[in-house]
């Protein structure tokens, strides 16, 4: 299945089209939290929500380092 069919089929089911940033700022998570940990509790809490997760790079970076 093409990724625009799997977005139709996931805004259909959540009556949405909202998308959310995963954007693990160390800054401002939980003390101890990791990155992982962080992005799967926003997931958990907004998949019947949403239609999709958008990973932002340039936090990611953060974590490469």
């Amino acid at each position: 299945m093409k990724f625009l069919e799997k977005l139709k089929q996931a805004g259909n089911r959540n009556k949405s089209l909202l998308c959310v940033g995963l954007d693990p700022d160390p800054k401002l998570m939980p003390v101890g939290m990791s990155a992982l940990e962080f992005n799967r509790e926003i997931i958990e809490a907004t998949a019947p929500f949403v239609c999709g997760y958008k990973i932002n790079l340039a936090f990611t970076k953060l974590w490469a380092n």
